[in-house]
């Protein structure tokens, strides 16, 4: 029926079926006008437009606004119309309730504006049911308005957390062989990147020189040898660095960070907790307000003295002091949902035994409703939340108990009613909260699951690599570096011999190129820093105190390797910012200086490994590695190498 379930369609007739009881019951008891069709079959459409609830929520509300604002001014409402009050706020409820989360409430502002214009209305203008409107009246409304808007929200974006959370799951659920696929292919990029480094070092250090010593003279020969085995030894650091990085555990490097991250993680964590306090201390305040309000009322518009109402017990203060004083409990709702709940509506009793509310009040049944949606939505089992609202149902028809007024028994559905509808709204958002921690929990759990998954084939592609890398080229490197040794050593005793040495070299070097091939590994050349920066796409500015040519030659490819990462790591994550580079001597120390601008959206991507890699370069120097924000937002890779050389463990 106009696109709403069964269920919900049997609920709207059963309100509407109430709602045309109630005013007939009204219009045939002692105190009732004569019986009029008009009237009920008006309480008896109230409800109906919110059939249409679930396609147009907004518009069935305001329909609802309408009839009552119509039925208001036509004065047709049966004197104490409790049903109404239920329909109104219902229908503000599902205003929102239906509504896309996280979305401006025009739907549920909108028909509160016609429902408190229609007051406002009917006030000034001296016609209708509010001709002269008391502050009561107005509390009343305004209460029912933000009431009803107010949980309508409250569902409406917890729905959608947990929709969403349930579609990221199945998101990640449908990627994960993609998004392992993806790191794989990352981590294979990396390590043919680590093996670059030192096949750099073979191919166009080594193999070249080897080639150019068969063909020169004994003199030459020697110092060409020389540089093959400063070369291989260069290359095995190279290999070392990397075959430590590649077998080394999966985690987080030991870095220094600057101090505005943690500026900035304690500010975000500030800002969390005010945003928690204020949320939690809202409805106390708003609750507080609205007792505050109530005893105006009583001031304001007070009831002819031959009504019988009892002093206050404790004073004349005492019912300003205990508006203020109820509500409080509900702070530590987060902690003890039910406690918090009773203890409210414990202290909503004691201030009716004490006749700090009475027949002249009405927060006693909104307070008591409010309590039961917020203790049944915080509830943590759905046991709590039934008993919660139980409670208050019980609370609400207790405090008009205690009125002892000679109510008809009509009026007693109004106290049972409201309460247990607030409270079967706080069960759906329980729910629905429920549902968005179960989907977060499911979340973590497959995104952990997935990157479990993602680890252990990361590490075994990084220990095959590591393990074909030191069979290949270990051996290599050591053959290479024996055989210079030899060559230089025997050029001038006997040439016949070095030579064989030197064509030894050449042969070792052309068969480790084929071999490393399946490795993905590449003859990349050493790049100077000025084609680096040209070649990244980026615009670059390069402060070269230090030129690369007058380093050692491990430590002149360890500095285009990091600004190589740095540079890559800038792409990646902050865009086509400005980028400085600083290479400079300080003192005895090589300092490496990268800084960018704040960033823009960047590629992305990336292994996550770069700057681990960084570390594990300068560490090999005894050096220090610095990475962290800069004050004016972009981001900083300085590292510190002391230039006297160093011994570098095996």
């Amino acid at each position: 029926m106009f696109g709403t379930s069964r269920r919900a369609a049997a609920l709207v007739i059963a309100l509407s079926v109430w709602s045309a009881g109630e005013a007939a019951w009204q219009l045939t008891g002692p105190d009732g006008r004569s019986f009029s069709l008009v009237i009920v079959l008006w309480a008896l459409a109230l409800p109906l437009p919110l059939l249409a609830a679930r396609r147009a929520p907004g518009l069935a509300a305001v329909a609802v606004v309408a009839l009552v604002v119509a039925r208001d001014v036509a004065e047709y409402r049966a004197p104490g119309a409790a049903a109404q009050s239920v329909v109104l706020l219902a229908a503000l409820f599902l205003s929102e309730a239906g509504a896309p989360p996280r979305s401006f409430p025009v739907r549920g502002l909108a028909a509160a504006a016609l429902l408190m214009g229609g007051v406002v209305v009917m006030d000034l203008g001296g016609f209708g049911v509010f001709q002269n409107a008391s502050l009561g009246g107005y509390a009343h409304t305004l209460t029912l308005a933000i009431g009803g808007v107010s949980a309508g929200i409250a569902l409406r974006d917890r729905r959608g957390e947990a929709e969403r959370r349930e579609r990221e799951v199945r998101e990640l659920e449908a990627g994960a062989e993609h998004r392992i696929d993806l790191a794989l292919a990352g981590e294979r990029a990396r390590i043919a990147t680590e093996v670059d480094a030192t096949v750099a070092l073979l191919l166009d250090g080594v193999r070249p020189l080897a080639d150019r010593a068969r063909h020169v003279a004994a003199d030459e020969f020697a110092s060409l040898m020389t540089a093959v085995h400063d070369r291989a030894q260069a290359a095995m650091l190279e290999l070392r660095r990397a075959v430590r990085l590649l077998r080394g555990p999966d985690d987080a490097p030991n870095i220094k960070r600057d101090n505005p991250s943690l500026e900035t993680a304690e500010a975000a964590a500030r800002r969390t907790r005010v945003a928690h306090t204020l949320a939690l201390a809202a409805p106390v305040v708003l609750l507080a307000l609205l007792g505050i309000v109530d005893q105006l009322t009583e001031v304001v518009d007070p009831f002819p003295a031959s009504f019988p109402i009892p002093d206050p017990v404790l004073g004349p203060a005492s019912p300003w002091v205990t508006a203020v004083l109820c509500p409080l409990p509900l702070l530590l709702r987060d902690r003890w949902p039910v406690t918090a709940t009773f203890a409210v509506f414990a202290l909503v009793v004691g201030r009716m035994l004490l006749h700090d509310l009475s027949t002249l009040t009405f927060s006693q049944f909104y307070v008591v409703a409010a309590v039961t949606f917020i203790g049944a939505a915080h509830a943590r089992r759905r046991s709590a939340g039934a008993l919660i609202v139980v409670g208050g149902t019980f609370t609400s028809l207790l405090c008009m108990a205690l009125e002892q007024q000679p109510y008809e028994a009509y009026a007693y559905s109004f106290a049972a009613l409201l309460p247990f509808a607030c409270g079967l709204g706080g069960l759906l958002v329980r729910d629905r909260v429920a549902s968005s921690v179960r989907a977060r929990r499911a979340h973590e759990r497959a995104d952990a699951a997935q990157e479990e998954r993602a680890r252990e084939r990361v590490m075994a592609e990084r220990l095959t690599a590591a393990r074909e890398l030191h069979d290949v080229v270990g051996h290599a490197v050591t053959i290479i570096t024996l055989q210079a040794a030899v060559a230089v050593r025997y050029a001038p005793l006997d040439l016949v011999r070095a030579r064989r040495a030197g064509a030894a070299v050449a042969q070792v070097a052309g068969d480790v190129e084929r071999d490393l091939a399946r490795l993905g590994a590449t003859a990349a050349p050493t790049d100077d820093l000025a084609r680096l920066a040209e070649r990244s796409g980026l615009p670059v500015t390069l402060r070269q105190r230090v030129s690369t040519t007058d380093l050692p030659l491990p430590l002149a490819l360890t500095t285009v390797r990091i600004v190589q990462e740095a540079l890559t790591n800038v792409g990646r994550h902050a865009g086509p910012v400005p980028v400085i580079v600083t290479l400079e001597r300080v003192g005895r120390d090589l300092v490496i200086d990268i800084v960018n601008g704040p960033g823009r959206r960047g590629v992305g991507g990336g292994s996550g490994r770069g700057i681990t890699g960084m570390l594990e370069r300068v560490e090999l120097y005894s050096g220090a590695l610095t990475v962290g924000p800069t004050d004016a937002g972009g981001w900083r890779v300085r590292a510190q190498i002391p230039l006297e050389p160093h011994r570098i463990p095996a």
